[in-house]
């Protein structure tokens, strides 16, 4: 399912082919399996805009990679939506001033049996069924942002801020797409990415 959280005009797209998001998706690095507690963000410049893709197992978001079941488990899912439609609170740009146009986030696809108020011991063995199924699929989200910046081409640090909202990530490997790429590995103690321009 996707969620687009904040929108500016109407009709707004990333941005038209070739796209900065294949470009990004095209250097990912990407993990060798579905690994709680990692994610990956990759940005691209286009113009005076910058766009962001950010991925990872629900697992490093919520702590549990099936349906919610229970109604403390869809606070802390819908919680995690919220946070990750807020793109103020989520990156920091140093001198460059970039403003948020877009957030659109993609939710994993659950069993429509699964809802806030599935209750009772009836229910049981769905949801069980559901949980195994869901882990089989390896849950993930992702999310898309779009910024508009000024003097982005003086852009020289990316701080995000996953690992303060989430607890369950622990590292994040980044990729940086301009007039050449960077990547790096962003951890709790090491949250700002630095763009190295040649």
């Amino acid at each position: 399912m996707q969620r687009i959280v904040y929108g500016i005009g109407v009709g707004v797209a990333l941005v038209a082919p070739p796209t900065p998001q294949a470009a990004v998706s095209s250097e990912y690095r990407q993990l060798e399996a579905h690994v709680h507690g990692q994610a990956e963000i990759g940005f691209a410049v286009d113009g005076d805009r910058l766009v962001s893709e950010f991925r990872t197992p629900m697992y490093s978001l919520v702590g549990f990679e099936y349906a919610p079941q229970t109604d403390t488990q869809w606070q802390d899912y819908n919680g995690a939506v919220r946070i990750l439609g807020d793109a103020v609170s989520l990156f920091e740009f140093g001198e460059t001033e970039c403003s948020v146009e877009k957030a659109s986030i993609n939710e994993p696809e659950f069993q429509e049996a699964n809802h806030p108020h599935v209750h009772g011991d009836e229910h049981h063995h769905d949801e069980h069924a559901d949980h195994h199924d869901s882990e089989a699929r390896h849950l993930d989200f992702s999310v898309q942002y779009e910024f508009a910046c000024e003097n982005l081409n003086q852009l020289e640090s990316i701080e995000v801020g996953f690992f303060e909202k989430f607890k369950g990530i622990e590292k994040i490997e980044a990729v940086f797409v301009g007039e050449s790429t960077h990547v790096a590995e962003l951890t709790r103690s090491r949250a700002i990415f630095d763009v190295v321009r040649k």
